[in-house]
C-alpha cells in the first residue's frame, strides 16, 4: 500500500499543485512572521545588549500609574540632590544623569528630517565615558549649547559633516546647533531608524523641556560588592518612590518591553495566516474529494484484490500527509524570502532595523510543519473516509462523482448546529465580558462560514441556476452548458466557492467598518467640532509637541480661541459623596473615542485626563453640558463625561480620588457632567491649572484647535496658520476640513494594509478554482470529446469554461458579500456606544469588488480552457 500510495502521488502529481501552493502559502505566512518578529527582536535586543557593560545599575523614579502608552505613562523625573546623593553611596565609582526626550532635526526648507513612522530622540551624551550607551562614530561629543552629534545614518542620508549647521527643533521652537560628531547605538548607525541628536545635559535639559530634571540615573560599580548588593544598597537609601534595577535587568526589561510592542504585528500576521490557511483547507477538502471521486474505479479493484476499508483510508491520508509535509518544507523556505521582504520593506518607511541573519527558531520549524500536516490531513479526513466506504460495485459506476443528494439532510443537521454555535459564539465575542473575547468571535466567525459551507450544496444549485442565467442567455450554448456543468455538482461547486466566499467576507466587513468609521466620525466632527483650524504632530511615532505651539498661536492676532490638548494617564481609586464616604469603585474598561482606558476587574481603573483652556475649548467644541458648569470649572475640579458618570453612579458635587504618575493622590471634585459628540473629551476634563498642578513636570500637547480672528476665510485662516508654525516643523496646521480629510485618510490607508494582505486568502481562492476547473476537466474527458464531434468550437469550449468559472467566482462572490454584511452590521451594532452609529455600506466600491471577481474568474479559467481544447477527440471518446 505504500507502493502504491508513493506511485499514486507520483501518476497525480499535477492534479496536486494547487494544492500544494494553497498549504504553502498559508505555511510561509505563519513561517514569515515568526522569523520576521524572532529577526526584529533579535536585532532589537542585540543592540541593548551592545549597550554599555559597564552600567552595574539603573535608577529611575517609580510611577504611580503604570501600563498604556508611555508618553502618559512615562516615569516622574530624578532630581540633580538625588544624583548627588547616588554618587555619595560606597560602592559606587560614578554615577550619571540622562534624559531622553523629544528632538526633531529640520531641513532648511523647514520640514522635519526622518520618516513619519520612526520617532526622533533627543539624548544627553553624558559626561561618564564608561557610562555612555552612544558610541562615538567621528569627531568628539558636544561639550557646548550650540553643539549637537547626530546618528551616522541620519548623517549620511542627510548629507551632514562635521562643522555642519543644522536646526533642531524641541520643546523651544528652532534654534541652530554645529554638528561636532556623529554616534550610533552599540553596532547600529541608529536606533530601528529612529533620528538620534544628542546634547550635553544641560542643552538636552532645555530642549527637550526637562530642565534641573533627569529620567535615569546610570551607576557604575567600583567593584567592592556585586551589582546586584549595589542596588539593594542604593534602593535602601532612595527609599521606595526609586525603581532601582541592575544593568543587566534593566536590559532584560528593555528586551522584554521590546517583545511586547511587537506582539501585536505577530498577532495581527498571524490571524491572516490563519486565514489563509482556512482558506486552504477548502482547497484541500475539494481536490481529495474530487480525485478520490475520479479514482473511484481504481479504489474498487484495490477492493477487489483484498484491500481493507481501512487500507484505502490510510492510503488517501497518508497521501494528505506527504503532500502536507512537502508543502509545509517549501511554505517554511518561501516565509524566510517573505520575512526578508517584509524586512526590507519596513526599512523602506523608514524602520532601519540593524542587519542580522534571518532568525529561523526551532518554534518556527515544528508550528509551520505541524500546523501544515494537520490542516492538510484534516481537510483530507472526510474524502479519506468516503474512499474507504465505497463498496467495490457501488464504486465501480460510471458516475461516482456526482452529488445524489443522499446527505442533504445531514448537512443541514450540521450546518444548522454550526451556526447556532457560531452565532452564539460571535455574540459572546462582541457584548460578554471575558478576557478572550477576540479568540471567542474567531471561533464564532469561523463556525459560521463552516455552516454555510454544509449549506452550500443545498443553495449552490438555485444560486448557480439563477446567477448563470444571463450568461445562459447572452452566449448561448456555451453560457446553457457553463450554468449546467455548475448546478449539475452543488457540493463541489460549493466547496469552490466556499473558498472565495471567506477572503470576500472579510473584505466587505473590513470595508463596511471602515465606512462606517469615516461616515460616524464625520458626522460626529461636523456635529460637535466648531474649532476652523486644528494642529497636529507631522509625525505619527510621536508622542506629542511642545506647548510652545499653542503660547505662539494664542499670541498670533489672526487666531482666537486657541487651547492644546494636553493628555495624562490616572487611576480612579475611589469615588463617592464629597466629604468622605462612596465606597470602593467597580472598575470597567473605559473605551471613549480613541481615549483608551485600561484596569482589571478587581483594581483600580486607569482613566485618561485632559487638560484644556476651558473658556477656549467651550468654543471650539459643542458640548452639551448635563449637569453643573463648566464656565465656573476651578483649579481642583473635573468635568465628567455622562457616559462615565452613569458607570460610576457619579454626579456634581462627588468627588473622585485619583492617583497620577507624579504627583501622587489627589481628590477632584466634579464641577459638570458633558456629553462631547466629538468624543475628543473623553472621560475627564480639567483646566489647565489643575492639569499643570497634578502633572508638574513639562507635558506635551497631542494638538492644539483654534477659531480664525473675525473676518478671515477658512484659505486666508488656513494661510496665516502655516506661516505662523514655520518655527515648528514637527507640526501640522489645517483647516476643519481638511483635518477630516486627513483623518478618513488614515483610514484608508489602514484599511488599504488589510485588504492587501486578505488579497492572500483571496489568491488562494482563486488557485481553488483553477484547480477545481482542472480537475472537472479530467473528469469530463469524454463529455468534451463528445460535444466536439457534435460541432462545438474550441472558441465555444473556451467559452464554456470560461463563464463556468464565473459563475462560481459570482457565487463566492455574493455569499461572502452577504455574510460580510450581516457581520458587518452586528460589528457596528456592538460598537454603537463608542460612537459608531452611522451604519456605511460602500455600495461603490462593493460593485467593484464584484466585477472583480468576475474578472478573477476570467483569468482563473485560462489553463483549464486551454487543457480543455488540446484534448485529443478520438482520445477523448475512448476514455474510460
Amino acid at each position: 500500500m505504500l507502493r502504491l500510495t508513493l506511485r499514486g502521488l507520483v501518476h497525480h502529481r499535477l492534479r496536486l499543485v494547487a494544492t500544494v501552493i494553497a498549504v504553502m502559502l498559508g505555511v510561509s505566512f505563519v513561517a514569515g512572521t515568526y522569523v520576521l518578529t524572532d529577526t526584529i527582536q533579535a536585532s532589537l535586543s542585540g543592540l541593548i545588549d551592545q549597550g554599555s557593560h559597564d552600567v552595574a545599575v539603573v535608577v529611575q523614579a517609580r510611577s504611580a500609574v503604570t501600563g498604556g502608552n508611555a508618553a502618559f505613562t512615562s516615569s516622574p523625573p530624578i532630581s540633580q540632590a538625588t544624583l548627588a546623593r547616588v554618587r555619595s553611596i560606597p560602592g559606587v565609582a560614578a554615577a550619571d544623569g540622562q534624559v531622553v526626550g523629544f528632538a526633531e532635526l529640520v531641513h532648511p526648507d523647514g520640514k522635519a528630517v526622518g520618516s513619519p513612522f520612526a520617532p526622533t530622540f533627543g539624548f544627553s551624551v553624558g559626561t561618564v565615558p564608561s557610562l555612555r550607551s552612544l558610541t562615538l562614530r567621528s569627531g568628539r561629543f558636544p561639550t557646548a549649547d550650540d553643539e549637537i552629534a547626530v546618528d551616522a545614518g541620519t548623517a549620511q542620508s542627510q548629507h551632514y559633516h562635521l562643522g555642519s549647521t543644522v536646526e533642531v527643533a524641541g520643546a523651544q521652537p528652532v534654534r541652530k546647533f554645529t554638528v561636532v560628531g556623529t554616534v550610533g547605538y552599540g553596532s547600529a548607525n541608529n536606533l530601528a531608524g529612529a533620528t538620534i541628536v544628542g546634547f550635553d545635559l544641560a542643552t538636552a535639559q532645555a530642549v527637550t523641556g526637562n530642565v534641573g530634571r533627569l529620567q535615569y540615573v546610570l551607576v557604575g560599580s567600583d567593584g567592592s560588592v556585586s551589582d546586584a548588593a549595589l542596588a539593594k544598597r542604593i534602593a535602601g537609601v532612595l527609599g521606595p518612590t526609586y525603581q532601582v534595577q541592575t544593568g543587566a535587568q534593566f536590559q532584560a526589561q528593555s528586551s522584554t518591553n521590546l517583545s511586547n510592542g511587537f506582539g501585536f504585528l505577530t498577532t495581527a500576521l498571524l490571524i491572516f495566516a490563519g486565514v489563509a490557511l482556512f482558506v486552504g483547507a477548502f482547497i484541500i477538502f475539494n481536490t481529495f474529494s474530487i480525485i478520490v471521486a475520479q479514482r473511484s474505479r481504481e479504489l474498487a479493484l484495490l477492493r477487489c484484490l483484498g484491500a481493507f476499508r481501512r487500507q484505502l483510508l490510510t492510503m488517501v491520508l497518508a497521501e494528505s500527509a506527504i503532500i502536507g509535509l512537502v508543502s509545509s518544507v517549501l511554505g517554511l523556505g518561501l516565509g524566510i524570502v517573505l520575512a526578508v521582504g517584509l524586512h526590507a520593506l519596513l526599512g523602506s518607511v523608514g524602520v532601519d532595523l540593524p542587519s542580522t541573519s534571518p532568525q529561523l527558531l526551532p518554534r518556527t520549524v515544528v508550528v509551520s510543519l505541524v500546523l501544515g500536516v494537520v490542516v492538510t490531513i484534516a481537510a483530507a479526513t472526510l474524502p479519506a473516509v468516503r474512499a474507504g466506504r465505497a463498496s467495490p460495485l457501488a464504486a465501480l459506476r460510471d458516475d461516482p462523482g456526482s452529488d445524489d443528494g443522499s446527505s442533504t439532510r445531514f448537512r443541514l443537521v450540521v450546518g444548522t448546529l454550526l451556526a447556532v454555535v457560531g452565532v452564539v459564539a460571535v455574540v459572546d465575542g462582541l457584548f460578554g465580558r471575558g478576557g478572550n473575547r477576540g479568540q471567542i468571535s474567531g471561533v464564532g466567525v469561523a463556525a459560521v462560514f463552516l455552516a454555510v459551507s454544509a449549506f452550500g450544496p443545498v443553495i449552490a444549485r438555485p444560486l448557480a441556476g439563477a446567477i448563470g442565467r444571463p450568461f445562459a442567455a447572452a452566449f448561448k450554448l456555451p453560457g446553457r452548458l457553463a450554468r449546467e456543468n455548475a448546478m449539475r455538482h452543488p457540493r463541489r461547486t460549493a466547496s469552490t466557492a466556499a473558498a472565495l466566499m471567506i477572503g470576500l467576507a472579510l473584505v466587505t466587513i473590513v470595508a463596511v467598518f471602515s465606512q462606517t468609521i469615516k461616515t460616524s466620525l464625520a458626522t460626529a466632527l461636523d456635529d460637535g467640532l466648531t474649532a476652523q483650524g486644528v494642529v497636529s504632530p507631522t509625525n505619527i511615532a510621536s508622542s506629542g509637541f511642545t506647548t510652545a505651539v499653542a503660547a505662539t498661536l494664542a499670541a498670533d492676532r489672526h487666531f482666537t480661541d486657541v487651547t492644546g490638548l494636553a493628555q495624562g494617564a490616572a487611576t480612579l481609586e475611589g469615588a463617592g459623596p464629597r466629604g468622605g464616604g462612596g465606597g470602593h469603585l467597580t472598575a470597567k474598561r473605559l473605551e471613549h473615542g480613541h481615549l483608551l482606558g485600561g484596569g482589571s476587574p478587581k483594581g483600580p481603573a486607569r482613566v485618561h485626563v485632559l487638560g484644556v483652556d476651558v473658556p477656549a475649548y467651550v468654543n471650539d467644541i459643542r458640548l452639551s453640558v448635563k449637569a453643573g458648569s463648566l464656565a465656573h470649572l476651578g483649579t481642583g475640579d473635573v468635568a465628567v463625561s455622562s457616559a462615565f458618570a452613569s458607570s460610576h453612579h457619579l454626579a456634581v458635587g462627588d468627588g473622585v480620588t485619583l492617583t497620577f504618575p507624579t504627583s501622587g493622590t489627589r481628590r477632584l471634585r466634579i464641577g459638570a457632567v458633558f456629553v462631547d459628540p466629538t468624543t475628543v473629551s473623553g472621560d475627564l476634563l480639567v483646566t489647565t491649572a489643575t492639569f499643570d498642578q497634578v502633572y508638574p513636570i513639562t507635558q506635551l500637547d497631542e494638538a492644539v484647535i483654534l477659531r480664525w480672528a473675525p473676518g478671515l476665510s477658512d484659505a486666508q485662516g488656513t494661510t496665516a496658520l502655516t506661516r505662523a508654525l514655520k518655527p515648528f516643523p514637527q507640526v501640522k496646521g489645517q483647516d476643519r476640513a481638511g483635518y477630516i480629510a486627513s483623518q478618513q485618510q488614515s483610514l484608508d490607508q489602514l484599511v488599504a494594509l488589510v485588504t492587501a494582505l486578505l488579497a492572500l486568502a483571496i489568491v488562494i481562492a482563486l488557485f481553488g478554482i483553477v484547480n477545481t476547473l482542472a480537475l472537472s476537466i479530467l473528469e469530463r474527458t469524454r463529455e468534451i470529446g463528445l460535444l466536439r464531434i457534435l460541432g462545438m468550437s474550441r472558441r465555444q469550449l473556451r467559452s464554456m469554461v470560461r463563464w463556468e468559472s464565473v459563475v462560481i467566482a459570482l457565487l463566492g462572490c455574493v455569499l461572502g458579500m452577504v455574510i460580510g454584511l450581516g457581520f458587518g452590521w452586528v460589528l457596528v451594532r456592538s460598537l454603537r456606544s463608542q460612537g459608531l452609529t452611522q451604519f456605511a455600506v460602500p455600495w461603490s466600491l462593493l460593485a467593484v469588488v464584484v466585477v472583480l471577481a468576475g474578472l478573477a474568474g476570467v483569468v482563473a479559467a485560462v489553463l483549464p480552457a486551454h487543457r480543455a481544447v488540446r484534448i485529443d477527440v478520438l482520445e477523448a471518446i475512448a476514455a474510460d
